[in-house]
């Protein structure tokens, strides 16, 4: 398996669902590759720490995500899935003003 880090921002708030497996937070990370151009990847961080993560997981928020990448296609296109083993939170998205602002965004796991 290729292990990967990504920073890029979250592109819609994260879900968090149950399976057979356990708790399952799935969200998706756009960042930019050295030529400006946008890759998606979808991600899943799985159990305690899906559960606990996907509460601070908003739109736009940036995130650095380290797990193993999984090539796929959909309709002829590639697909980018990653299986998250740490979650990192490095901001609020943009519009977010006010005391929360200055929060902390690290969530230990």
């Amino acid at each position: 398996m290729i292990h990967v880090i990504i920073t890029g921002n979250l592109g819609a708030d994260a879900e968090l669902r149950s399976t057979s497996g356990g708790a399952v937070c799935n969200f998706r990370v756009a960042a930019k590759d050295h030529k400006g151009e946008t890759a998606w990847f979808r991600c899943a961080l799985w159990g305690k720490r899906g559960e606990s993560a996907a509460k601070y997981m908003t739109k736009g928020s940036t995130v650095t995500v380290v797990g193993g990448l999984r090539f796929t296609e959909y309709q002829g296109k590639p697909q980018y899935e990653v299986d998250a083993s740490e979650v990192a939170f490095g901001g609020k998205p943009k519009e977010t003003t006010g005391a929360a602002a200055g929060a902390s965004d690290e969530i230990p796991f």
